[in-house]
C-alpha cells in the first residue's frame, strides 16, 4: 500500500518506470478488486507506456476464473 501511495503522488526518479495506477486484487475484498478479471477490465484501452503503466498486484491465492486480456489492453 505504501508503494501505491507513492505512485499516486508521482514520486519517481528518472530511472523508474512511470506508473499510472496500482490496484490490488485480493479475494477477501480488502483490495481494489476481488477477481483478476475485474482488475483487467478496469485497465485503460490502448494506453501507451509514456502515459504510465496500470499495475496489478495479485495477492496469493487460488483464483478459479478464466482470464482473457483483449488485444487493445496494453500493460
Amino acid at each position: 500500500v505504501a508503494v501505491q501511495n507513492e505512485a499516486r503522488r508521482g514520486n519517481f526518479s528518472k530511472n523508474q518506470v512511470l506508473v499510472r495506477d496500482i490496484v490490488i486484487v485480493n479475494q477477501d475484498g480488502s483490495g481494489n478488486f476481488s477477481t483478476i478479471t475485474d482488475a483487467v477490465a478496469a485497465a485503460p484501452n490502448n494506453s501507451m507506456s509514456t502515459s504510465g503503466y496500470f499495475l496489478k498486484y495479485i495477492i496469493a491465492g487460488i483464483y478459479e476464473e478464466y482470464v482473457s486480456i483483449a488485444t487493445p489492453r496494453q500493460f
